[in-house]
């Protein structure tokens, strides 16, 4: 801490105040609620701890930062082993590795196959990093976020060589464009993953705790180099990982159409092997969201909240809704995808994010984070679609082809009907099953 032990003691103080008033957000009261804990009091405990990393300058922060957990919940290729773990990884404070943060991008890390990128391009690499730095300026006592460019241009970022590599294709360009002058950076880790022993050490720490837990963990921790150079991992914290159990395997039907296909993809999902029938479908048209201006995306959210809660209500079992929308759930960017709260689309059973690359809206994998975390918790299984894929097969017309039930269910937002399918499946169910060792997805009519 800086400043006067009395400045330090008030600040510390609206800092504990600020936490526990965290305790009466929406979500959080709507999490207690749905497991019957509101009405039970609950006493919350603070943990404080002193921040880990090192002076770089004026700014303090960690060579890097992260979440890893002892399950991989997003497999996103055929040689990986779920049972051998991930991590989010990021330069600078771990409050990006845990929080979804828009337009930034942590590395994903298999532990068992560490410098396996899910990038398929350098141009996938260059856009789907991060490009932000979360540190503690000394100058005002703060925490900062900082584009990666401006913290080169103050001097801070002397360790930068060890996390990321210069991307000497996009340098030239803007070089010649006489748009910058300077060495363009992208974070990837690929130093420090190179030889396999970061992710090795991650993997002994995890498969220790959970083997004292007799249960999946995961962990927050964070790297920095020692005064002889080597690295040292710190560990914050470890908790047991909600997680879904996988379930037992599934069989997938022998018999169906080729135009029966609304989804068929390999990777992408989390949420276990499942067999599962839909009662309705909610679909947000991409094209016609992404004419919308931003008031009217904020209010397609509210609206898409206010038809699930109704479908929820109004049926006597819980209904097992899909909800399809392009690019990422739970943005507070508009023009990256859908802006919902969490307690609005707890009553759903399967969340997809569909990429729709002509207006930048691609989802995130983003396991760890607080969103992600709430879908986990809540069980609700996870598709990420991004038709680009070669084997990817995604067919929405199937579901604008059928009657929009949006009108009768809420005649108030008639308006929207172009943009927000509201689709009664019970009849002719949607099927969704998934494997998680085929890693195999299937969506059928």
């Amino acid at each position: 801490g800086q400043g006067t032990p009395e400045d330090r003691a008030e600040k510390f103080e609206q800092a504990v105040r600020q936490v526990y008033a965290s305790m009466f957000d929406e979500s959080a009261l709507m999490y207690r609620f749905q497991r019957g804990l509101d009405t039970r009091d609950e006493q919350m405990a603070l943990l404080v701890q002193r921040v880990s990393g090192s002076y770089h300058g004026n700014k303090f922060f960690p060579l890097a930062a992260g979440v890893a957990h002892s399950r991989n919940l997003y497999v996103w290729d055929s040689r990986l082993d779920p049972a051998a773990g991930a991590a989010r990884l990021v330069y600078g404070l771990g409050t990006r590795a845990v929080d979804r943060v828009e337009g930034d991008y942590p590395r994903l890390v298999a532990l068992d196959q560490p410098k396996l990128s899910v990038h398929s391009s350098r141009d996938d690499e260059r856009i789907y990093s991060q490009h932000q730095v979360d540190l503690l300026d000394l100058d005002d006592n703060t925490l900062r976020t900082v584009h990666l460019s401006d913290l080169l241009q103050t001097g801070c970022a002397d360790d930068l060589s060890e996390v990321a590599d210069i991307d000497w294709e996009q340098t030239r360009q803007l070089k010649e464009l006489r748009i910058s002058h300077n060495d363009q950076w992208v974070i990837n880790f690929r130093r420090i993953l190179s030889d396999g022993s970061l992710a090795a050490e991650l993997h002994r720490i995890i498969s220790t705790l959970e083997a004292a837990y007799k249960w999946p963990v995961d962990i927050e921790f964070t790297i920095n180099r020692s005064f002889e150079g080597k690295l040292m991992l710190s560990l914050l914290q470890c908790r047991p990982l909600q997680t879904r159990q996988l379930g037992a395997a599934v069989s997938f039907p022998d018999i169906y159409e080729p135009g029966q296909i609304l989804l068929q993809s390999r990777g992408g999902f989390m949420g276990g092997n499942i067999s599962m029938s839909t009662d309705y479908m909610i679909y947000i048209d991409p094209a016609a969201y992404s004419q919308l201006s931003e008031q009217q995306r904020h209010q397609t959210a509210r609206i898409i909240g206010i038809a699930a809660r109704r479908l929820a209500d109004t049926a006597e079992t819980k209904p097992v809704i899909m909800l399809i929308g392009p690019g990422r759930w739970g943005t507070s960017t508009p023009s990256l995808g859908i802006p919902v709260r969490f307690s609005e689309i707890c009553d759903i059973s399967i969340l997809v994010e569909a990429a729709f690359e002509s207006a930048g809206m691609i989802p995130e994998i983003s396991f760890g984070s607080h969103f992600f975390l709430d879908l986990v918790e809540t069980g609700i299984f996870y598709i990420a679609v991004i038709p680009a894929k070669g084997e990817t097969i995604y067919r929405p017309e199937l579901i604008t082809s059928r009657d929009n039930q949006l009108c009768k269910l809420l005649p108030e937002w008639s308006e929207y009907q172009d943009i927000i399918y509201v689709i009664d499946t019970a009849d002719r169910p949607f099927r969704l099953f998934s494997d998680i060792s085929s890693q195999k997805l299937l969506i059928i009519d």
